[in-house]
C-alpha cells in the first residue's frame, strides 16, 4: 500500500512501514516522531507546517530535548506513548490548532492547567497516565466528541464535563465518579465506568444515543440495580452492554430481570449478581446478532445450553453458575454453536467436549482454574484480542489522522 500526504504545494509518499523501529525520518515538513532519542536543536529544522507529532519510547531525558513552542505551532494531532511527556512538550497554550491529544500510559504526568484553551480539540486520551485534575475550564472545549481518564488514578472530574454537549465518546477510570452531570451529555454514544452515586444512576436513562455501555461495580446496593435495568428502557440504541459487580448490598441476588435488549445487540455481559435464570428473550428471533454472551445464573438447565446453541452468531460464550450442583450436558455434534470460538464454563460439565474442540472452539472450566477476571470485559475476550489492542496503540502513534471529524468510536 502506498500512501500520499501532501502538504505546502509539495506531496510526500512513501510505502508502507515493517516495523516502527525502522521509522527514522517520517514527513519532515507534516510530523516529526520521536524515539528513544532526541536530535539537538542544532540538527532540528524549523519545519514551518508540522501537523502531526509522535512521541514513543525516549528512556533518554538527555539535554536539549525540548520541543520549543515556535515550532508546534501548526499541530493538529499529538501521539505519545510510553513517553516522559513533561521534559518533551512545551505548554499546552502553545498548541493553538491541536485536535487530538493522546498520551497514553506516560511515564510522568502532565500540567493541564492550559488545557481550557485547546478550543479545537476533539479528543482528549489520557489512558494510563497519572492525572491529579482536570480544569474547570475543560468547558471551553466545546468540540471535543472523545474524553478517554482510564488508568489516570482521577477521583472525579469537574462538573463543567457536563457542559460538553458534543461528547460522545467517555471512559473514565474505574475510581473516577460519576457525578449528576452525566445526563447533560444527550450526545454519548460509548459510556465505560465504575463508581457512582445513587442519584446519578437514573440519569443514565436519560442518554438515548448509547450504543455500548460498559459498567464495573465493585459492590452495588439492589434499588440501584433496580434503577438501571429501568434505566435501560430508554436505550433502544444499545448494541454493547457490559455490567459486573462483585457483591450486591441487600439480598444477595436479583428476584427478577425485566429488561429485554433491543433487537440489534451484539454484545451483553451481565456478570457477579446472579440473574435468576435464563433470560428468555435469549432465543434467536429476539437476539439474532447476538455474538458475545457473560452471564451469571443463579438456576440452570441442560435444556438451556440447546437454547443458547441455537443463537445463529454466538462467537464468545461465558457462563458462570451459582448453584451447588454440577450441570451436566452433552453437545449434540452439528446442530449447535454453529459460530462459536471461545467458551468458558463454571458449575457446567460438558460429557463429550473433544467434539467442541473438533469445531475450533476453546474449552475451559472456570472452577477448575484460578480466574478472578470475570468483571473485565476486555480480559474475557479472545487472547488474539490482546494482540490486535497492542498493534492497535501502534499505529496510534504511528498514524494519527489530522482530520479527526470522523472519528470512529467502536474502534476504542
Amino acid at each position: 500500500m502506498v500512501v500520499c500526504i501532501a502538504a505546502v504545494s509539495m506531496t510526500w509518499c512513501w510505502t508502507s512501514y515493517a516495523s516502527w523501529q525502522q521509522k527514522k525520518t517520517l514527513q519532515k515538513n507534516l510530523e516529526r516522531v520521536h524515539q528513544e532519542h532526541w536530535s539537538s536543536p542544532s540538527q532540528r529544522s524549523s519545519a514551518a507546517c508540522v501537523r502531526r507529532l509522535a512521541l514513543h519510547g525516549g528512556s533518554n531525558q538527555g539535554q536539549n530535548s525540548n520541543l520549543q513552542p515556535a515550532e508546534v505551532a501548526h499541530v493538529r494531532s499529538i501521539n505519545a506513548f510510553l513517553s516522559p511527556i513533561i521534559s518533551m512538550m512545551p505548554p499546552l497554550s502553545s498548541f493553538q490548532v491541536l485536535r487530538v491529544l493522546s498520551l497514553k500510559k506516560g511515564r510522568q504526568g502532565c500540567e493541564f492547567r492550559h488545557l481550557g484553551k485547546l478550543l479545537q480539540l476533539r479528543h482528549l486520551g489520557l489512558s494510563g497516565t497519572p492525572v491529579d485534575e482536570l480544569p474547570r475550564d475543560i468547558r471551553n472545549l466545546v468540540h471535543l466528541q472523545s474524553l478517554d481518564v482510564d488508568g489516570t488514578g482521577l477521583k472525579e472530574l469537574p462538573p463543567t464535563v457536563g457542559e460538553l454537549s458534543n461528547l460522545m465518546y467517555l471512559h473514565l477510570d474505574l475510581g473516577t465518579e460519576v457525578l449528576p452531570w452525566l445526563g447533560k451529555l444527550t450526545s454519548l454514544q460509548v459510556l465505560k465506568f465504575g463508581r457512582y452515586r445513587s442519584s446519578t444512576v437514573a440519569e443514565l436513562g436519560k442518554l438515548t444515543e448509547l450504543r455500548i455501555l460498559w459498567i464495573t461495580f465493585q459492590e452495588v446496593e439492589e434499588r440501584d440495580v433496580k434503577a438501571l435495568v429501568e434505566s435501560l428502557h430508554h436505550l433502544q440504541k444499545i448494541e454493547d452492554f457490559n455490567f459486573g459487580a462483585r457483591k450486591l448490598m441487600g439480598l444477595g441476588s436479583l428476584a427478577t430481570f425485566a429488561w429485554e435488549p433491543p433487537r440489534q445487540i451484539r454484545e451483553f455481559g451481565w456478570n457477579g449478581i446472579s440473574l435468576p435464570r435464563l433470560p428468555v428473550w435469549l432465543n434467536p428471533k429476539r437476539v439474532p446478532h447476538l455474538s458475545y454472551l457473560n452471564l451469571s445464573l443463579k438456576t440452570f438447565e441442560a435444556l438451556d445450553m440447546d437454547i443458547l446453541g441455537s443463537l445463529p452468531e454466538l462467537r464468545t460464550l461465558l457462563l458462570s453458575l451459582d448453584m451447588e450442583s454440577i450441570v451436566s450436558w452433552t453437545f449434540p455434534d452439528g446442530r449447535l454453536f454453529l459460530n462459536l470460538k471461545i467458551m468458558r464454563l463454571e458449575g457446567i460439565r460438558v460429557e463429550n467436549v473433544h467434539l467442541l474442540e473438533l469445531k475450533n472452539v476453546r474449552v475451559s472450566h472456570a472452577d477448575m482454574e484460578e480466574i478472578d477476571d470475570h468483571d473485565d470485559h476486555v480480559k474475557e475476550t479472545l487472547a488474539m484480542d490482546q494482540e490486535l489492542q497492542k498493534q492497535e496503540e501502534e499505529k496510534d502513534v504511528l498514524a494519527a489522522g489530522d482530520d479527526v471529524t470522523k472519528l470512529s468510536l467502536g474502534g476504542y
